[in-house]
């Protein structure tokens, strides 16, 4: 995937088939949390659901189950969980198993292959107003592994405040509490969602921001740079 002998990949954890016991118990949410508090994680990725639970996967109480024992103590925690589903026979009705599983989440992505590359579409399923519709990765000719992000994923809600807070002089590396702070007194108050993607924003394109940590928590399904992914 373009790495090699000479990259940093100290802040990826990677268990292939791990010896873990169920997420849906208490057990293996004890077992997980203790993973990533040892490693430091900020984003836990589940692949696939599935496997990581001993209830049926049609039951709702397996997926109640599921985010009472590993999901919920690692939101608490403030570290993002992406969880990957297979789709059912009908690929309208989203991931196979119980609907539950939509329940908690704040973003559901549902990812198409295209001739070249990958589409992310969430059809409206998202609680957070920044996350963009449609995200489209192309692949990079010659290369079967590299994707391009094609689509501007930022929102023109975000880039707006992301501009204002240029004009207002605040700099990228203001703590979230800062940012609002300036933008209520400047009487230009905006929704916090909104604010944090145009923090994101503004950190992305400036060298000056680095891998500064705003103090923000991360949602389920998205997360915010500055630790391991586990």
């Amino acid at each position: 995937m373009g790495f090699g002998p000479s990259d940093d990949l100290s802040r990826l954890h990677y268990l292939s088939l791990p010896s873990i016991p169920p997420l849906d118990t208490p057990e293996g949410g004890a077992f997980l949390v203790a993973l990533v508090e040892a490693t430091g994680a900020r984003l836990v990725v589940i692949d696939t659901t599935s496997r990581v639970i001993s209830g049926k996967e049609n039951d709702a109480d397996t997926v109640t189950a599921l985010a009472r024992n590993s999901l919920f103590p690692l939101k608490a925690r403030g570290v993002a969980v992406a969880r990957l589903d297979h789709e059912g026979k009908d690929s309208e009705r989203g991931a196979r198993g119980s609907s539950a599983k939509r329940d908690d989440v704040d973003v559901q992505w549902r990812l198409k292959r295209t001739d070249d590359g990958v589409v992310l579409d969430h059809g409206g399923l998202a609680r957070i107003s920044w996350a963009p519709r449609t995200v489209v990765l192309r692949r990079r000719p010659g290369d079967d592994l590299g994707h391009t992000l094609t689509q501007d994923a930022v929102p023109a809600e975000a880039k707006a405040v992301a501009e204002l807070l240029d004009r207002l002089g605040v700099p990228p590396t203001a703590t979230k509490r800062e940012t609002l702070a300036a933008l209520k007194q400047a009487g230009r108050g905006k929704r916090s969602d909104v604010v944090l993607a145009a923090m994101r924003h503004r950190k992305s394109r400036s060298p000056e921001a680095g891998n500064h940590d705003s103090g923000t928590t991360s949602g389920t399904t998205h997360g915010e740079g500055g630790g391991n992914d586990f």
